[in-house]
């Protein structure tokens, strides 16, 4: 049986109207704990256009890193999963890979375990590709300041 349903769920009243309208299109209510799994659902069934799967490590309240999925959409993060996360470094799945993995696998999950498991230690490491720190640093930026508002906790 699978004890996913009984995990608590997501609060995700404050997406904006069209991400509240993919994932009931995509048939599901995000859960906690389930970061790829909710991510991976809105990209491929929640017919939103310009909505792209990342996978990487995010930081939460308390300083440590975690393996973590989230969505970019409309140059913004969209986090389905836990608030008190924020993504520092990561990378792009296309859904054309995205859909593979699932099909190959018929399990959700991270698509590249070992990229991402690669990527944390160098965070724990604080190897981090600059690059990608600073990209995440700008999407997290329109996120707070432009428009795209992250709710109070």
């Amino acid at each position: 049986m699978n004890d996913v349903w009984r995990l608590p769920r997501v609060r995700w009243a404050h997406h904006p109207p069209e991400v509240k309208a993919a994932i009931r299109r995509a048939g599901f209510v995000p859960r906690i704990k389930q970061c790829f799994q909710n991510c991976q659902r809105l990209v491929l069934f929640g017919d939103i256009e310009g909505a792209t799967y990342h996978e990487g490590v995010a930081r939460s309240d308390s300083g440590s890193a975690v393996e973590h999925g989230w969505i970019v959409w409309r140059g913004r993060v969209v986090e389905l999963t836990n608030l008190d996360l924020e993504p520092i470094a990561g990378y792009e799945v296309p859904a054309a890979v995205l859909r593979a993995r699932l099909m190959e696998r018929r399990a959700w999950g991270s698509v590249q375990p070992a990229r991402l498991t690669d990527l944390l230690v160098a965070v724990h490491a604080g190897r981090a590709p600059e690059r990608v720190r600073q990209r995440l640093v700008d999407l997290l930026h329109l996120r707070l300041v432009d428009g795209g508002q992250a709710p109070a906790r």
